[in-house]
């Protein structure tokens, strides 16, 4: 064989090894090639610090709040920060706990969202709410800064992640997380509409990938260059919506697994088919059981803190949104991410199965869940009231709700 030919075969020979390297490559992960464009050094713009500016506060901080402390409720995740094991409000943030950190911050805007596209009157609302959360996490920041490392991925469990538009959304239960899960459904091309995605399939978010199903070092690269949104809401209203879907209305999963246990332990001389089937537990019961340090079963995330959710001192979101808001602001924040408009948040029609009716129906207002969450409350001795605010107060504050009851302090 002339040389030549020798040369020419064995260069054919080592580009076919290359190209079916690649092939696997993209085989193993289709979006490696959009996001090599996608990441390109060019498209990408240094994001602004942290806002930290004390006179861009929207309201002072009250005395009380240096009395913060966390519930037993849930654990951080393992290995990553110490249990809190109190109830009462009386101490600090333990040293370890989730702080803002420079590595975390979205040091990089992604080519397609742009938060200056947002309305003036939303991009105040932003910048007061970020500029509010830093405040408090930065306040209470006791130690040093843990290792940048991910001993756990538990905090982030919460996160969808929706590669085609490089988007982050963390789910908090119970303030329009399944429409939500909808959305993300038809951006990253498993639906062809947010109508067509039924309620079983956008509960199970089939299709949608959590972040924490990643390789650490990807999981650091999505953390620092998507975009990251979460919506809150008020903290006993969710609380009472999730009462509401989960115990009181008859639920196959909820009833047989909570319901049962919550009557066995806190109702004395419960009846026989109370305890079969799970169904009838109070309001009063289940606050009960949230309180008890030795609850006979973990916590759920339909009743979850959002802070304990979505990790907000340790994660820097892009956009915090209000579920008493949801339509606009979800729809102001589509828009400036570069959606097209004809693709919007779904309407609360679109709600239309048992399991979902209790959040379409809060967010119609026909009644209004203030009211609905204060018929509830008013119930409750002022101790119980108190009680139930401790728990969610670190919501309260981080994310700027007003105190729902004026004897609570």
């Amino acid at each position: 064989m002339r040389p030549w030919r020798a040369f020419w075969g064995l260069s054919l020979a080592g580009a076919s090894v290359i190209l079916l390297g690649a092939c696997l490559k993209l085989w193993q992960d289709p979006t490696t090639s959009t996001e090599l464009h996608l990441h390109a050094a060019a498209d990408l713009n240094e994001k602004a610090s942290v806002l930290s500016s004390k006179a861009m506060m929207p309201r002072p901080l009250s005395a009380a709040i240096s009395r913060l402390t966390f519930s037993k409720l849930n654990p951080l995740p393992p290995g990553m920060f110490p249990r809190v094991s109190v109830m009462s409000r009386n101490e600090s943030i333990p040293q370890g706990w989730p702080t803002l950190r420079s590595q975390w911050k979205s040091d990089l805007w992604g080519p397609r969202w742009n938060a200056s596209a947002l309305p003036s009157d939303l991009r105040a609302a932003q910048h007061a709410r970020k500029t509010l959360l830093a405040e408090v996490c930065a306040r209470y920041r006791r130690g040093g800064v843990p290792p940048v490392t991910l001993a756990s991925t538990a905090h982030v469990s919460r996160l969808f992640v929706e590669e085609r538009h490089r988007l982050l959304y963390c789910e908090i239960p119970k303030a329009g997380c399944t429409n939500w899960k909808r959305l993300l459904m038809v951006l990253s091309g498993h639906a062809p509409s947010t109508t067509a995605v039924l309620h079983t399939a956008a509960h199970y978010a089939n299709g949608l990938r959590r972040l924490d199903s990643y390789p650490r070092r990807e999981i650091e690269r999505r953390l620092r260059t998507y975009t990251k949104v979460l919506f809150v809401r008020e903290p006993l209203e969710r609380l009472v919506s999730a009462f509401r879907d989960k115990l009181q209305r008859p639920n196959p999963y909820y009833g047989p697994l909570y319901g049962r246990a919550i009557l066995a332990r806190y109702r004395n001389n419960a009846s026989s088919s109370a305890l079969h089937s799970g169904t009838g537990v109070t309001f009063r019961e289940f606050l009960r059981f949230l309180m008890d340090p030795h609850r006979p079963l973990a916590p759920d995330v339909h009743w979850e803190p959002a802070a304990r959710l979505c990790h907000p001192c340790y994660i820097t979101y892009d956009f915090i949104g209000h579920f008493e808001d949801l339509a606009s602001e979800a729809d102001a924040f589509l828009a400036a991410l570069g959606i097209p408009p004809t693709l919007r948040f779904p309407p609360k029609e679109h709600d239309v199965t048992e399991a979902v009716r209790t959040e379409a129906m809060d967010l119609s207002r026909e009644k209004g869940s203030f009211e609905i969450s204060r018929q509830y409350f008013s119930r409750l001795l002022q101790r119980e009231r108190q009680l139930a605010y401790d728990l969610y107060y670190l919501d309260y504050i981080m994310f700027n709700y007003s105190k729902p009851f004026s004897d609570v302090h």
